[in-house]
């Protein structure tokens, strides 16, 4: 009932979209919608997002580095120093081409100042290895 009402929504939209001549807007969403149903009836993406949070959370681990254990696709390198963490993430963005997210109070509480790592289906091996690697 709820997946009907949210269409019946997203329709809604897209005819007060066309009403104002918000041609852009229009294309957009129904590009949206496109890629929506296709990962409605694809499940390789998903596969391998959880392939790679599974393969990189694993390289970790086996380079003694300290991730909180979660169920989540965001992955969290625990660092405890927020300077630390800025440095890191900024060494691995200057050096490395790698955009890993540090995390610092108010976010987190001082002291518990992490690394925020979100890998996605489209992080090949070579990517994850450099990654572990930097």
């Amino acid at each position: 009932m709820l997946l009907i009402f949210k269409w019946n929504l997203f329709f809604w939209l897209i005819k007060f979209l066309r009403k104002e001549h918000q041609e852009v807007i229009v294309f957009h969403l129904l590009y949206c919608h496109e890629n929506i149903n296709y990962l409605l009836r694809s499940s390789r993406e998903r596969q391998q997002l959880f392939s790679n949070i599974s393969v990189i959370k694993q390289k970790l681990l086996e380079n003694n580095i300290n991730i909180f254990p979660n169920n989540s696709h965001i992955i969290s390198v625990r660092i405890g120093d927020a300077s630390k963490a800025k440095l890191i993430s900024q060494t691995l963005l200057d050096e490395y081409d790698i955009y890993v997210q540090h995390i610092n109070y108010p976010t987190v509480s001082r002291g518990d100042e992490r690394l925020r790592i979100t890998p996605t289906c489209l992080h090949t091996a070579p990517m994850i290895e450099q990654l572990v690697l930097a």
